[in-house]
């Protein structure tokens, strides 16, 4: 457990190694209701939401911002994604521009957790900032999984827990996906994680993972938030050698 870290980097006999996890978070639109559907309301949004202090306090300080949907050491990672930095005025500019001066209201579904309610309490206060008033419903993972799978919520706090293959955690987003929470549908990303999936070239197969990305950023589809930290600790007189992305060992390079 994060909370645990700082005590136990302090051990003399112990070493702390931190990584990119293989959890993602991410706030999502739903992107066929009412207000939600304007990509500009959505980027005003995105434009209000701090997301370094969001992790910071929903993880300890301990996860890196995730700016894409592949986090680092898998193929794709986007590694000069675009970082959004809260920016209140822009914000409030984007909203002006569709005639939203007062502001509304919208609805976050999320899953009760520690992390998921500092995560929600936080973006409950950003956009209050910008006239948005958010009510956070709060529901058993069950009753979360079939609200949010019909799209009966405005925005959604969610996350899954990646593999070391790409397409697995791209899939979800296509058109019809049963997973597809957004409610989104762009053929032109269907079509190029399509091709994707039977790509032999692997620096190809990166592009198209990076591009599928891209679509995703301009349609404004979610704020990603972190991959979280993956944790290992050991002793110091072992030498553990390779560790994966996902913090899975290699045990024929441990080495005392």
């Amino acid at each position: 457990p994060l909370v645990n870290i700082n005590r136990l980097d302090s051990l003399s006999n112990l070493n702390v190694i931190t990584m990119a996890g293989q959890q993602t978070w991410w706030l999502g639109f739903t992107v066929n209701r009412p207000n939600m559907d304007n990509i500009k309301i959505r980027q005003a949004i995105r434009a209000a939401v701090d997301v370094e202090k969001i992790i910071d306090e929903a993880f300890y300080g301990f996860a890196d911002r995730a700016n894409s949907l592949l986090p680092p050491g898998m193929l794709g990672f986007w590694e000069n994604a675009p970082v959004y930095r809260p920016d209140l005025s822009k914000a409030r500019q984007l909203l002006r521009e569709v005639g939203i001066e007062n502001g509304f209201k919208v609805s976050l579904l999320m899953s009760p957790s520690r992390s998921g309610r500092i995560i929600s309490e936080n973006i409950k206060k950003d956009l209050e900032k910008i006239g948005i008033i958010v009510d956070i419903d709060a529901r058993d993972i069950n009753a979360f999984n079939k609200a949010s799978k019909s799209g009966d919520c405005d925005l959604y706090l969610s996350f899954f827990g990646a593999t070391l293959e790409p397409g697995y955690n791209v899939r979800w987003f296509k058109t019809d996906e049963s997973w597809n929470l957004s409610q989104w549908c762009n053929l032109e990303y269907d079509k190029i994680v399509n091709m994707a999936e039977t790509e032999m070239d692997f620096k190809k197969r990166e592009d198209l993972y990076i591009k599928a990305q891209a679509i995703i950023d301009k349609d404004c589809l979610a704020i990603w938030l972190t991959h979280g930290n993956g944790i290992v600790v050991h002793q110091k007189e072992i030498d553990i050698g390779k560790v994966y992305p996902n913090g899975e060992l290699a045990p024929w390079t441990i080495k005392k």
